[in-house]
């Protein structure tokens, strides 16, 4: 739970954006096992203002391309359950559905240090107010037409 008072720029030396990116502890989040024609997904406990940091998604369920602070490019490859970084738990950012057109959450790429040495990870901010048992979406970037024409019976596009 965390908003950005200033500038973006503040998010990788706060401390609790750095806990939470750790030990993945995210608040205001439930895991749904049922959403019809999609499984599992994530839903809000409580509001989310816009702004606020939502979660990590540092193991997506999908390949995540984008830049870091320095502009280099670097793909984060979530289909590796458990992720490398957290072993042992099950994580939110991986079970974060896709929506072109109903997206309330916004990727930006952070380069945070944690305590092990920093690390690119790609944080959900939200990008208007969230109400409470809302689902929560992102767009994932990916379009049928990204795969030259292979892409037309991705149903979950």
């Amino acid at each position: 739970m965390w908003k950005p008072e200033g500038s973006m720029e503040d998010i990788p030396q706060d401390k609790y954006i750095r806990r939470y990116v750790s030990n993945q502890k995210w608040k205001g989040l439930v895991v749904s096992d049922n959403i019809p024609g999609k499984g599992r997904g994530v839903y809000t406990s409580r509001r989310f203002q816009k702004g606020e940091v939502n979660v990590e998604a540092g193991d997506l369920g999908y390949l995540y391309f984008c830049k870091n602070a320095r502009q280099e490019a670097f793909c984060i490859d979530a289909q590796t359950f458990p992720c490398p970084c957290h072993p042992d738990m099950e994580t939110f950012g991986r079970l974060i559905d896709h929506s072109g057109k109903r997206a309330n959450l916004q990727p930006h790429c952070f380069n945070i240090d944690t305590g092990e040495g920093p690390r690119d990870v790609v944080l959900l901010i939200a990008k208007n107010d969230i109400e409470t048992n809302k689902e929560l979406l992102f767009d994932y970037g990916v379009r049928r037409k990204s795969f030259k024409g292979e892409g037309m019976d991705l149903e979950w596009l």
